[in-house]
C-alpha cells in the first residue's frame, strides 16, 4: 500500500520502518519530516495546499488513522518555531518499542 498527497508517494512499509526506529514520545509534523527526508524547513510563502510539509503532514495523518497503535495525533495547529521562523503544526504521539533516552 501507498501514501499519496500531491506529489509525495509514501510506501507503507517505509512509514513503518521509519517508526519503528524512533524513540516512543512526541514529535512534531516537521521533526517528522526532517527524520524521513533530512530537510526540515518550512515552505515560506505557499499556501497549506501548495506546501510541500502540509502534505506531508496529511500522509502522516492518513497513516495515523489505519496505525494508531503506532502514532496518534494528539494536537494540532501547534505553533512552533522552525529555524527561528514561526509556523503550526501536529503533535503526534509515536508508540515503539524503544524506550526515549534519559539523557
Amino acid at each position: 500500500m501507498e501514501y499519496k498527497f500531491g506529489d509525495i508517494v509514501i510506501k507503507e512499509t517505509k512509514i513503518i520502518k521509519q517508526l519503528k526506529s524512533l524513540p516512543s514520545g512526541e514529535y512534531n509534523t516537521h521533526e517528522l519530516k526532517r527524520i524521513f527526508t533530512g530537510n526540515g524547513g518550512i515552505n515560506t510563502g505557499k499556501s497549506a495546499g501548495e506546501s510541500w510539509n502540509a502534505h506531508f503532514g496529511k500522509i502522516i495523518k492518513d497513516f495515523s488513522r489505519e496505525h494508531k497503535e503506532l502514532i496518534e495525533e494528539i494536537q494540532s495547529n501547534t505553533p512552533i518555531s522552525v529555524d527561528g521562523k514561526k509556523t503550526t503544526s501536529s503533535i503526534w504521539m509515536l508508540r515503539t518499542n524503544i524506550e526515549p533516552s534519559k539523557e
